[in-house]
C-alpha cells in the first residue's frame, strides 16, 4: 500500500512505478498527481481511498484503464472522469476511487498532447492560390 499525505505543495508518482493494490491519498490545499501512463500494472484492480480538501487529485490514465468514482462524496468541489477510448479497448486496470472531495477537485483523464502535437493536428484554413 502507498500512502500520500499532502497538506500543501505537490506530490507526484510518475514514470515507471509499480501500481499496488491500494493507495491512500490525503490532500489539504496541495495537489497530488498519479500518472499511470508509464506505470507497471501487475493486477487488475486498484483501490484508492481519497480525501481531498481544497486541493486536487489528478489521475493520468492510458487506454485500458477504467476509473470508477461512484463511491466519492462531493461537497462543493467536483469530480470529472474523461476516457476518450471506446468500449473495444480491453481493460487492463480498474481503479475504484472512494472517499470525499470538499471544495477541491478529483480529475481522471489521459495526458494532454504537447504544443507541437497540437500544432500538427489543428485545423488549417484553406488558402487560395495566387492568381
Amino acid at each position: 500500500m502507498i500512502r500520500i499525505y499532502r497538506t500543501s505543495g505537490w506530490a507526484k508518482k510518475e514514470g515507471r512505478w509499480l501500481v499496488p493494490q491500494r493507495i491512500e491519498v490525503r490532500v489539504g490545499s496541495g495537489h497530488v498527481k498519479l500518472d499511470f501512463t508509464g506505470a507497471l500494472i501487475t493486477q487488475p484492480l486498484l483501490r484508492i481511498d481519497a480525501k481531498v480538501g481544497s486541493g486536487g487529485l489528478k489521475l493520468l490514465t492510458r487506454p485500458g484503464i477504467v476509473v470508477d468514482t461512484d463511491d466519492v462524496e462531493v461537497r462543493s468541489g467536483r469530480v470529472k472522469v474523461s476516457a476518450p477510448w471506446g468500449p473495444d479497448v480491453p481493460v487492463i486496470l480498474r481503479i475504484d476511487v472512494s472517499g470525499k472531495v470538499g471544495s477541491g477537485r478529483l480529475k481522471a483523464r489521459p495526458p494532454r498532447r504537447n504544443f507541437g502535437q497540437w500544432l500538427l493536428r489543428r485545423p488549417r484554413p484553406y488558402q487560395l492560390a495566387p492568381p
